[in-house]
Formats: C-alpha cells, structure tokens, sequence
C-alpha cells in the first residue's frame, strides 16, 4: 500500500503472474477478493497519478476583495491559467506497458463478474482508480 512506485513497478509483473491462478472457479472466494486488490494495486503502480489542475490552484481569491463593490471584483478573483501543455507532456514520458495494462483491466473486469459482491466491489474500486489514472487519450 505504501512505498514508491518505482519499486512496484518492477515486480508488478511477477504479481499479476503470480495471483493469476486465483481467478479459477476453483480458488476460495476471499482469495479472489485479495487477488483483485492486487491486480489494481499493481495497475495503480504502473501508472501515475494524476491530480486535477483545479485542485490546489487557489488563485488570487480573498474574503475583503469579494466583499467590495462588483466592478473591482471580477479582476481580483482572476485565478492563474492552467498550463495544460505541461500536463500532457508530463504524460508522454511515463508509459506504461501497453501488454501488462491490458492484463490488469482483463483481471479487474473478470473479478468484476464474480459471483461475490466483495470481489465486485473490490473490482470496481480498482477499475475506478486506474481509470482515473489513464490519460485521456486512451
């Protein structure tokens, strides 16, 4: 759960290999569940966060610059322009495997058909989280 994800990137493809036999129909309902949350852990580490630019922007805003007549307003609430440039060329240099991706939304998507609802759940969360990951190219 924690630690750099440079770490985990290496060894995220000895993970899924490892707890691809615990999606069998055979495997015990709770160790499907543990190896859904590995398989999204180890999608989350293959690629990087991404943070909303509106997030922590704050601007120029202040109480006593609102609270003063409207025509002063408008130009003291400007807040800075988002450099959406910048975004995207963070993105293109952290690629991630294109092959050990695709494994990790076929397990979260196999594990969200289980008979479980635990696995669903756990399965859905995953699938959310990586997809929030992804650029919005893909």
């Amino acid at each position: 759960k924690t630690g750099e994800r440079s770490r985990s990137r290496g060894v995220a493809a000895a993970a899924l290999e490892a707890v691809a036999p615990c999606f069998g129909d055979d495997a015990a309902r709770p160790l499907r569940r543990l190896a859904v949350k590995v398989v999204g852990r180890c999608g989350c580490a293959l690629l990087r966060p991404r943070v909303a630019a509106w997030c922590y922007a704050r601007g120029r805003r202040s109480l006593t610059v609102s609270s003063t007549s409207a025509d002063e307003a408008p130009a003291a609430l400007e807040e800075a322009p988002a450099d959406e440039a910048e975004d995207d060329r963070l993105d293109a240099g952290d690629e991630a495997a294109p092959g050990l991706l695709e494994e990790v939304v076929e397990r979260l998507l196999e594990g969200a058909r289980d008979a479980e609802t635990a696995t669903r759940w756990t399965a859905a969360k995953a699938i959310g989280r990586v997809a929030a990951r992804l650029r919005p190219a893909l």
